[in-house]
């Protein structure tokens, strides 16, 4: 068998993962002391736009292995969806409307999470929402979905903190329930300006429960201004303004514009800052690790033929090149 002899350091190792994430397959080959360690890091935030790579993903983990199954526990960050739209970013795929979802899958691996804080969830079917709603976990702290999302009804035990709703209308008790949940600070209804928009008015005129709230921080209604648009969005931003302030004068509910943005700027900006944060926070107050597993993280060995992917249908995969022949998210 023949050997390479690792020589970086953990923190390089680190730094490569955060800027590289698809590249979390190949880290993952080194030997079984660096594959446990690194492992937190790969799933803690995961991002799938194909339903190839998603039923795949899923398939690999929701086994009777408790070894695969036991990882998903370390997801804190989920993105399922693609955006076509955006030229700017790599959201493309087809997990997006009006194609269909594989939502029983979305739905199960959603359920499979259970320490996950943090769900972006776009594109699905408003016939459908009822089911992936169920599945939702009661400790989620922040959820964005859309856009056009089925009707939202948050769970009486759901410690929701964050909520964004995408480009959709949603009624006045919906609009309610939210505002007055005890967990609930912020509640963000995300659009884009457009010249038939009347989302963001009829937002504004459903504002007046929030007065009501001894808890929520904020009902922000904000405004995407896309790139290059040569659409005037002033009166616009004026009308909804002034309607929101028919409705109520509780300066928790307010207008934001965010110049140059698609909305899916915004919500995968987001996306991108808890994953960066997760290894800002890993390498200042887990520096004292580093130090003490320094001599092992040395002597690791990358086996050209032995694989320790993740997806290799929850067993470690065996492979003559090294590699386990399956692609990262």
């Amino acid at each position: 068998m023949r050997k390479k002899m690792f020589t970086g350091r953990p923190l390089v190792l680190v730094s490569h993962l955060e800027v590289y994430p698809t590249s979390s397959s190949h880290l993952l080959l080194l030997n079984q002391a660096a594959h446990q360690w690194l492992l937190p890091l790969v799933y803690h935030s995961l991002l799938f736009t194909s339903s190839h790579k998603l039923v795949k993903f899923h398939a690999a983990h929701d086994v009777p292995e408790e070894r695969m199954r036991e990882r998903l526990k370390l997801v804190r960050n989920l993105w399922i969806g693609a955006v076509s739209s955006n030229p700017k970013r790599r959201l493309d795929g087809d997990l997006t409307y009006p194609r269909p979802l594989p939502v029983t899958v979305i739905t199960r691996l959603v359920l499979m999470c259970e320490s996950l804080e943090r769900l972006t969830l776009l594109n699905v079917d408003q016939n459908d929402w009822g089911e992936v709603e169920a599945a939702i976990p009661a400790n989620l702290r922040s959820l964005s979905m859309g856009p056009i999302h089925g009707p939202f009804r948050i769970a009486k035990g759901s410690q929701l903190q964050q909520f964004t709703s995408i480009n959709s209308f949603m009624r006045d008790d919906e609009v309610r329930g939210l505002v007055m949940h005890q967990t609930m600070n912020s509640f963000r209804r995300l659009s884009e300006a457009i010249d038939s928009d009347t989302l963001a008015k009829y937002a504004a005129e459903q504002v007046e429960c929030v007065s009501d709230s001894a808890t929520l921080k904020e009902y922000n209604i904000a405004i995407c201004l896309r790139p290059g648009s040569l659409f005037d969005a002033h009166p616009l931003i004026d009308q909804v303004e002034n309607e929101l302030r028919k409705a109520s004068l509780d300066s928790r509910a307010f207008v934001s514009t965010i110049p140059d943005r698609y909305w899916s700027d915004v919500v995968h900006d987001e996306y991108l800052s808890v994953r960066l944060a997760m290894f800002g926070a890993l390498c200042i107050l887990s520096s004292w690790k580093f130090k003490l597993i320094l001599p092992q993280i040395l002597k690791l060995e990358i086996h050209e033929t032995r694989s320790l992917g993740i997806w290799q249908d929850g067993r470690d995969g065996q492979s003559s090149s090294g590699h386990s022949g399956q692609k990262p998210v």
